[in-house]
């Protein structure tokens, strides 16, 4: 009796351990799927955070193509093939007032550019008589800054044009510009342009001599957005050449 009690005794605590070792191997399977649906539901709220706006290229009727005065504007054509900017040193903007305030997270841009500018040997992309970039993209930023009627009467047409953006309960904070360009030394230079306080630039993204182009940026912090400004320039320069925007999306807040 006392072998076979021995035996039935160690029978029994492989027993224990087996159903021990069975209930931990389950509990592992639990938190693992536990994680992967947390991890699916985290996705999930990622892809409805954010959602693409995609800005009509082809219907001039939800654009305003604007002129500076004194200066000869772009020809601008809108087709299925998307936004066309024909520059003969010329200089002028289209613009595109979103349907209401976006907070946008990123850009991205599909394009081509035919032609270069002449920049003046001895000066500077960006330089008083340089002040030239084949793509300016535009961000109108919400705020709290509105025209008084003496102002109003003083400012510049696109000046008023673009506080017209702004619907009648809030203002505008400033132009938000990403610039691209051909000159690998201009990439990186940020500033607060001369000619008015509502502009700041960075020249962020580096345009091929000719060809295709693709351009993207995500924001550190979300701008909240009341329109989009594209504009191409060589009126500084005497240049002559055209791009072709075939894309632009937004990365914006899908809440």
């Amino acid at each position: 009796m006392f072998p076979f009690s021995i035996f039935s005794l160690f029978k029994a605590r492989i027993r224990a351990k087996d159903t021990r070792l069975r209930g931990k191997i389950s509990d592992v399977i639990d938190i693992k799927s536990e994680c992967a649906k947390s991890e699916a539901g985290s996705l999930a709220a990622s892809f409805f955070l954010f959602a693409s706006f995609m800005i009509p290229l082809n219907e001039q009727g939800a654009w305003q193509v604007l002129k500076y005065r004194k200066l000869v504007s772009n020809k601008v054509m809108f087709s299925a093939s998307g936004l066309e900017m024909k520059v003969s040193q010329s200089a002028s903007p289209v613009i595109y007032p979103l349907p209401k305030v976006q907070k946008v997270r990123g850009v991205r841009i599909l394009g081509r550019v035919t032609g270069h500018l002449n920049i003046p040997k001895g000066t500077a992309q960006g330089d008083q008589l340089a002040d030239d970039y084949q793509v300016r993209v535009g961000f109108v930023l919400k705020g709290q800054k509105r025209l008084n009627p003496i102002q109003k009467m003083l400012a510049a047409d696109w000046i008023v044009k673009l506080y017209e953006l702004a619907p009648p309960e809030v203002g505008i904070d400033k132009i938000y510009f990403l610039k691209a360009t051909q000159i690998a030394s201009s990439l990186g230079r940020n500033r607060k342009h001369p000619v008015s306080d509502l502009i700041e630039e960075r020249v962020l993204w580096r345009l091929p001599e000719d060809g295709d182009f693709a351009l993207d940026h995500r924001f550190s912090e979300i701008k909240e957005v009341l329109a989009l400004w594209l504009s191409s320039d060589g009126d500084d320069t005497k240049s002559e050449y055209l791009v072709q925007i075939s894309k632009l999306e937004l990365d914006v807040d899908g809440g």
